[in-house]
């Protein structure tokens, strides 16, 4: 899937005035039947199943609040398809919206900038529940899965619970990660996709629980692993390409400590420096073909490669510097990207800061102000991507080259937030 942008300077991109917020729209029975059946052939293909728990004592008009966890680009498809005809609105990132934002919204979906404190989102959720008396559908991490485990959710997810006052569903997908891995370039799998949706919090729980208290249950709810979940239902890739890509996620070598000297080679991952070579088995098992197995599941590998960037982090090391080019968001109508730049990235301790000389740019965020940081392999085939922004703008980052991996950076950005919180709490 590919992006229309226009590539301009930076003084005609902020001439570039943002669409007015227009509040969300109650789905139709027509657009109900439209997204029912123009979903049906992508999730009968994966043999869609659903089941429910809880929702017999509620009715189809009650409004609940839906969290669905973002494994794959069929999250919007099944979490659409699976309520239909409950009255339902989604909340998805503005980039899905470019080129389609008239479709999109009359499908009830609502436009948000990921990552960042949107009161814009805030207003048109309760207008959702408390005008439309539509269900709300979001995804609390806020960003796919790139390596098969689960982020952070935001802490604000708790206070969203306490003010839309309705009662909360989690659901759950199992398959859909395989069935088109992000770091395997969106290449879809022959696999079943199935999704559990239970109800966890009645509105009487919700009245009489803390936020803190609703967050550390989500958080339990949303700790995720869809590598152990392969293992534990003996599923098999049957493709031959399922490793392709899977380098940028075992970036660091166990061995030697090398970072970013992997590739992949049919089957295997090698690190270049001291020849460690990974097979992976269609099972996801991993196997070393020349010495000690140290991970034979990509969740270890990745917990380390978490670790060692968590080390660097408490001793004052970790810092990188990254080339990039520019995408610029105002709102979800339009995208640019910035011509005639020299911009970079850097991300240490002291949070992340884009720069670009020939613009005069600079944009910082202290760690405090970021407890994730959006990243995506291939972003809509143009490359690897590291996006963050404010209110105002959002700043989607391409890499000029790959000698990093972004998954490093979505790692170290969660450890720095957690390392912060627990720096400021000791005061």
């Amino acid at each position: 899937m590919k992006i229309s942008y226009k590539e301009k300077t930076l003084e005609q991109i902020l001439k570039y005035r943002p669409k007015r917020v227009i509040r969300p729209l109650k789905v139709n029975s027509f657009y109900r039947f439209v997204l029912k059946v123009a979903t049906y052939p992508h999730l009968h293909k994966v043999k869609f199943t659903p089941t429910f728990e809880g929702f017999e004592n509620y009715s189809k008009k009650e409004p609940i609040f839906i969290l669905l966890n973002h494994a794959s680009f069929i999250d919007i498809e099944l979490g659409a398809r699976m309520f239909h005809p409950r009255p339902l609105n989604i909340v998805g990132s503005n980039d899905a919206f470019l080129n389609k934002n008239w479709i999109m919204r009359r499908i009830g979906c609502i436009p948000t900038k990921r990552f960042v404190m949107d009161i814009n989102l805030v207003k048109n959720m309760l207008y959702c529940v408390k005008n439309l008396k539509s269900s709300v559908l979001l995804y609390p991490e806020a960003g796919y899965s790139i390596d098969g485990l689960n982020g952070l959710l935001p802490p604000s997810v708790g206070k969203m619970v306490k003010l839309l006052k309705i009662p909360v569903a989690v659901c759950l997908t199992e398959g859909a990660f395989h069935y088109q891995p992000m770091y395997n370039q969106l290449h879809k799998h022959k696999i079943q996709v199935k999704a559990h949706a239970k109800i966890i919090f009645t509105k009487e729980d919700v009245q009489k629980m803390s936020v803190e208290e609703i967050n550390s249950k989500l958080q339990e709810i949303f700790t995720l692993d869809y590598w152990k979940w392969q293992k534990d239902t003996n599923y098999e890739f049957e493709d031959d390409n399922y490793v392709k890509g899977l380098e940028k996620i075992l970036y660091k070598c166990p061995h030697c400590g090398k970072e970013f000297l992997t590739v992949n080679e049919g089957k295997t991952v090698r690190c270049t420096n001291c020849n460690a070579t990974y097979e992976m088995k269609r099972n996801g098992e991993l196997v070393n073909l020349n010495g000690e197995t140290i991970f034979n599941n990509v969740s270890d590998w990745v917990r380390y490669e978490r670790d060692e960037v968590r080390k660097e982090i408490e001793n004052g090391t970790y810092k990188v510097k990254i080339p990039v080019d520019i995408f610029m968001t105002f709102d979800s109508y339009k995208i640019f990207k910035l011509k005639d730049s020299e911009a970079y990235i850097e991300h240490d301790l002291n949070g992340v800061t884009l720069k670009d000389v020939l613009n005069d740019i600079e944009f910082h965020l202290s760690p405090i102000e970021l407890f994730n940081i959006y990243t995506e392999f291939d972003w809509f085939e143009v490359g690897d991507m590291i996006g963050f922004g404010n209110s105002e703008m959002l700043y989607d980052c391409v890499l000029k080259n790959y000698d990093i991996s972004v998954l490093k950076v979505r790692l170290a950005c969660q450890e720095l937030y957690k390392y912060t919180v627990k720096k400021l709490s000791s005061k």
